[in-house]
């Protein structure tokens, strides 16, 4: 089973909501998770979780941020940054493990700007999609 990792700056918001985005999509084809590089309260994954819920009808509500030190990278076939930011600051990987998204981070913003964000990850995610066919 491909496994896949998704990494943002706190696990609050762009890569709680890649996990979920992604693990609605592909089921059982592949196994999800998303940690931080300096994971943040549970409760700063809220407007993220809104998000998913109200426009996606996915429910998140169980996540709790772990930091990507908590997990072990060489364990995914693929690891992917949210930002470049992001990506400089994740251990070397082999080549074609790490893939880096732009996404911007809605962080401390309104709900029109997460209904954004997670509506750019739906979009790489389907992209994604058609790459590791």
């Amino acid at each position: 089973m491909l496994r896949i990792l998704f990494v943002c700056h706190g696990n609050t918001c762009r890569s709680v909501m890649a996990e979920a985005i992604a693990r609605d999509r592909f089921k059982e084809d592949a196994e999800v998770h998303s940690a931080g590089l300096s994971p943040q309260d549970a409760e700063d994954s809220d407007m993220a979780i809104d998000t998913l819920q109200k426009y996606f009808d996915i429910d998140a509500s169980g996540h709790v941020p772990k930091g990507i030190d908590s997990v072990k990278l060489d364990a995914f076939d693929y690891v992917i940054a949210m930002a470049p930011g992001i990506a400089r600051q994740i251990p070397d990987l082999p080549e074609g493990k790490l893939i880096t998204w732009m996404i911007g981070d809605p962080w401390g913003d309104d709900s029109e700007t997460y209904l954004e964000c997670a509506n750019a990850i739906k979009d790489e995610v389907s992209k994604l999609a058609e790459i590791i066919k």
